[in-house]
Order: structure tokens, then C-alpha cells, then sequence
């Protein structure tokens, strides 16, 4: 599989096996932008190394061939112009990250809310209104679940169906579309 058969401005959940044996529902969790098969994408996820929580985003073309890689799930489509947003979004919990307890998995459920109801994201400061069919702040709402505990669910469902074929890398990894998030 290559990333010509991801969609332009997609929005992904993507899972990676913690170690072996695997344990259901037990993955690290990540986000991808995925921009177009020339550029690849961003991915945004945090780690923890022993000392506390650190920001690893950044640039990636190789999203597909990563250690590990249970599966991706399409959770979203990003409008044209709402990349910055987006990034935006995914960028204000940086500094916070090890104020109070938080996962990978709870961090991307965290910057996640904003794109459910059209807001800003913490740290972003106030919006100056609402639009027709926008969010607080003017912002279209980007993620279409009604349930971010739904969303969860589902995209544990798919790891759990694929994490045995991550630990033999069996290719190529599969690339589901989230019902959850009416696409």
C-alpha cells in the first residue's frame, strides 16, 4: 500500500502494538494529517520516556511502513483553508502536557473535542461569535461523531481485530473509515 491510496486532507487515527505479548485495547496512539502522496502527512503524537510526557510531531512519508503499525482509521476530512486550524488545535495541549495525568490515548481524545463542536482548542483564547452552521468561536465542526467515547470504542474494535497481523507484518495494514464519524 502506498500513500496514494490515502485521501488528501484526511484526518486518521493510527495504532501501534505496545510490545508482545499484545494485550487488547493496550496500543500507543497517534494522529495523522495526511496531505497527498508526494508530501505525506503530519503526525502528532505524544510519548512518555520515562521522565514525563514529550511532543513528537512532525513530518513523516513513511506513515505506512512504521514498526509496529496495527492500522489507521479515517475519522475525518479537513476542509480546505481548516488545516491551520487543525494544526492549531492538535499544538495547544504542548505545553501542558504533564500537568495532571494524561496517555496518549486521553491526549488525542482531549485536542480531539474541539474539532466535535466547532471550538478552539485550550489554550487558543476566545472565539468572537458563531456562524450558521459553525461552533463556538466560528469554527466548522470538522469531526462528525456524536460520541468521543464511541469514536474510542470503534477504533479499539479495529486494533484488536488487526494487532496479531501487526507482530507477523503482514502487508499491507489496513486502512479502515470510521462508522462512528458518519463517513
Amino acid at each position: 500500500m502506498s500513500l496514494s491510496t490515502l485521501q488528501p486532507n484526511a484526518l486518521y487515527i493510527v495504532l501501534f502494538n505496545r510490545g508482545y505479548p499484545n494485550q487488547a485495547d493496550d496500543f500507543h496512539w497517534a494522529l495523522y494529517l495526511h496531505h497527498s502522496a508526494q508530501k505525506g502527512g503530519i503526525k502528532y503524537h505524544v510519548r512518555n520516556r520515562g521522565a514525563g510526557w514529550t511532543v513528537d510531531h512532525g513530518s513523516t512519508r513513511g506513515i505506512l511502513k512504521e514498526a509496529l503499525l496495527v492500522c489507521l482509521v479515517q475519522i475525518a476530512a479537513i476542509p480546505d483553508g481548516q488545516e491551520e486550524y487543525v494544526n492549531g488545535v492538535f499544538r495547544s495541549l504542548d505545553g501542558t502536557l504533564n500537568e495532571g495525568e494524561i496517555t496518549c490515548r486521553t491526549w488525542i481524545l482531549k485536542v480531539l473535542e474541539p474539532l466535535m463542536r466547532g471550538g478552539k482548542g485550550e489554550g487558543e483564547g476566545e472565539g468572537e461569535g458563531e456562524g450558521e452552521g459553525e461552533g463556538e468561536g466560528g469554527r466548522v465542526k470538522i469531526l462528525g461523531c456524536e460520541s468521543i467515547e464511541g469514536l474510542e470504542r470503534e477504533v479499539k474494535d479495529w486494533g484488536n481485530r488487526y494487532m496479531d497481523e501487526a507482530n507477523e507484518n503482514v502487508q499491507p495494514r489496513p486502512v479502515e473509515v470510521s462508522r462512528v464519524c458518519g463517513l
